[in-house]
């Protein structure tokens, strides 16, 4: 049974916060992936398939579905113009212009050094490229005096549960909130098959598992849905719960309600 915290009832107390969930790994290849920012370079972003790195194809600016999605996920959040987010995997920086074009101050952050130094030139200022800083250290670089939002959408199936794990960690000390989109996974296998083909997703879990790394984060689970409007719709029919989004606030902002 999933667990999606409404109030200050979290199992997890600051003490508990010691490592992730396990991770399941019945085929063996994700646990060899080797973490490497210079994976995500310009094959994974403009030929993915071919490079059978990714599934990008020509990844480019699409204002006619990057505004609608960022006003998507305003409305789903309840993110409003006085807030500041940062795209966290922001690629080469799209989601940010979006953004910005909908009257919401963002910024961005990403591993990959191709993405950033070929980012889209009007927002290249509010890009940092995130090598070994803190996340603090990152907002520091960018300038931002206070962050209210990670967005986090098809990123952290990328990412190593331990490093995930104290970088979420990190974000609910500062008291900052999540979306968050990933793709779901049965017994390591994606519901999704297409999402195989992306040679850099390690995490292929399932509702619980990621509710579970959530709270042991210091984080409430404030909503979960696998169907919203106007985002990522596109995957439904292939299986109607293979992506699920997350509203996340950190646990310490819930005791004080």
């Amino acid at each position: 049974m999933m667990r999606v915290a409404m109030n200050s009832t979290s199992k997890f107390k600051s003490s508990d916060w010691m490592e992730p969930p396990m991770v399941a790994n019945t085929s063996g290849r994700r646990i060899q992936f080797q973490q490497s920012h210079s994976f995500f370079d310009e094959n994974y972003f403009k030929d993915g398939k071919r490079s059978k790195k990714s599934l990008y194809e020509d990844y480019r600016w699409l204002p006619e579905l990057t505004k609608p999605l960022a006003a998507a996920i305003c409305r789903f959040t309840g993110i409003i113009k006085s807030d500041v987010v940062v795209d966290y995997g922001c690629a080469r920086g799209y989601l940010v212009r979006a953004f910005i074009e909908n009257g919401i101050e963002a910024f961005g952050i990403d591993v990959s050094e191709y993405a950033i130094t070929h980012s889209d030139h009007i927002v290249r200022e509010k890009l940092h490229h995130l090598t070994n800083e803190t996340l603090a250290e990152a907002f520091e670089t960018l300038g931002c005096s206070k962050v209210d939002w990670l967005i986090a959408k098809d990123v952290f199936e990328h990412i190593d549960p331990f490093v995930l794990h104290r970088t979420l960690r990190d974000a609910a000390n500062m008291g900052i909130k999540l979306y968050v989109l990933v793709p779901l996974g049965d017994m390591g296998r994606y519901r999704i098959p297409d999402y195989e083909l992306d040679a850099s997703h390690i995490i292929a879990e399932d509702e619980d598992w990621w509710c579970e790394l959530f709270e042991s984060s210091g984080y409430v689970v404030e909503k979960l849905r696998h169907e919203v409007e106007g985002i990522k719709q596109s995957a439904l029919p292939l299986h109607k719960k293979g992506n699920c989004q997350f509203v996340l606030k950190p646990q310490a902002a819930d005791r004080r309600v």
